[in-house]
């Protein structure tokens, strides 16, 4: 019996020990960024510990001590992660940038996006005027999440355009070519007249742009790029990234603030009008923000200020920028909770509560429309708010600025 229990214990001890060393690979991010005169070593944890495994390549500097040296702009080198600084568990890429300036955001800006087609999010039944019920998209296989691009081979980007394109059929079918998964795949579907109206429909819910309030976080001030809100916009039926042809941020004042409560997040209620020129272009909608370029020089006289890498980030004290009120953006206090250094591209690297006595008066804490707020820290940017806690709207997530930077220069 005592050996039986002997190899029941070794057994168990062997699988918790397989799954320290495998949960560590799957958890690790493939890259980390550094900037200059940080330390791989900066990142160690009780569990994982990192040890320099290849010299920098890609720059006339070189690594000493774990430091890389002055003599280029940038460099890379591996790496490795080991569990209780014992046992490797992987192998990790380093890439070492410059610290970056940027103009510090915290305004209120209006956003527009153009899916470039026609997004289906949602299908339905209705009674046809020969009777009987019939939902044609769903014999066609049209799904949620669907990019209708074309109807017939011929361009559709307006809601009210493809639904007097479906009613012109007169019955007859269309071929839809829409993009599915990265796939173009074309669809063919017979409208049927609707005994409500009279009009030929297909049963398609689908949407062509969409609207909302944010605030930008960093214009960088050589190239005019800037990044807003670090998350993205999803579509509210989908839940999928909105799928973007074009878009535009414009400026925007807030009318009203509607406070957040435990269970029902608050809001920055604002307003914005598309005559108003533009303030940028945006290129891309990522699960990390919105991208662009400026394109009016009104947000591009804010102070600049260098920003930190996920390293330099500690819990303690901290202040935001933004804008709850119509006017300028304000600076309002913070605490750093939680860091998650090792958190691969993502964001919610950090917990924070607004500790501000002022801003909780106003809106509670961290309500929608503050996503893209800068945080400062020891005079950095160190990253942007997020997203609220639902049951606690003192507290939110924030995303590092090194990761924003990063997602901005692959839009370049």
């Amino acid at each position: 019996m005592l050996k039986k229990k002997r190899k029941i214990l070794i057994g168990v001890v062997g699988i918790l020990i397989c799954a320290l060393g495998v949960l560590p690979a799957v958890l690790l991010p493939n890259t980390i960024t550094l900037m200059e005169g940080q330390l791989p070593e900066q990142l160690n944890t009780r569990l994982v510990r990192f040890e320099s495994a290849e010299l920098p390549v890609g720059r006339s500097g070189a690594l000493v001590g774990g430091r890389v040296t002055d003599g280029g702009t940038s460099a890379g080198y591996t790496v490795q992660a080991k569990l209780f600084g014992i046992l490797p568990v992987k192998a990790v890429s380093v890439e070492v940038v410059e610290p970056a300036r940027v103009i510090a955001g915290g305004s209120a800006i209006g956003v527009k996006l153009y899916t470039g087609g026609l997004l289906v999010v949602g299908v339905s039944d209705f009674r046809q005027s020969g009777g009987g019920t019939v939902c044609p998209p769903r014999e066609a296989d049209l799904r949620c999440g669907d990019l209708i691009t074309e109807v017939d081979g011929d361009k559709v980007s307006a809601i009210s355009t493809f639904s007097e394109r479906i009613n012109q059929t007169a019955g007859n079918p269309v071929t839809l070519t829409l993009e599915r998964d990265g796939k173009i795949l074309q669809k063919a579907v017979a409208p049927k007249c609707d005994a409500t109206d009279g009009r030929y429909k297909l049963g398609l819910w689908v949407r062509d742009s969409t609207a909302g309030i944010g605030t930008l976080t960093f214009v960088e001030p050589q190239s005019c790029r800037f990044g807003a809100l670090g998350h993205g916009i999803a579509d509210a039926d989908t839940g999928e990234l909105l799928p973007l042809a074009k878009g535009q941020i414009l400026p925007a004042k807030i009318l009203s603030v509607k406070r957040g409560e435990k269970g029902s997040p608050g809001e920055l209620r604002g307003a914005f009008s598309q005559k108003d020129a533009a303030l940028g272009e945006v290129d891309a909608n990522t699960d990390f923000g919105l991208y662009g370029k400026m394109t009016n020089a009104f947000l591009l006289q804010g102070e600049t200020l260098e920003t930190a890498g996920r390293t330099e980030v500690q819990v303690g004290d901290a202040q935001i920028l933004c804008t709850v009120e119509d006017g300028e953006p304000e600076w309002f206090d913070i605490a750093i909770e939680k860091v998650t250094h090792l958190s691969d591209a993502t964001s919610k690297g950090m917990v924070l509560r607004v500790t501000d006595p002022d801003l909780l008066a106003v809106t509670g804490g961290i309500v929608q429309g503050m996503s893209g707020s800068p945080i400062i820290q020891n005079g950095k940017i160190v990253g942007a708010v997020t997203h609220v806690f639902v049951n606690d709207p003192t507290r939110g997530y924030g995303i590092f600025i090194e990761n924003m930077l990063a997602e901005a220069e692959k839009i370049k």
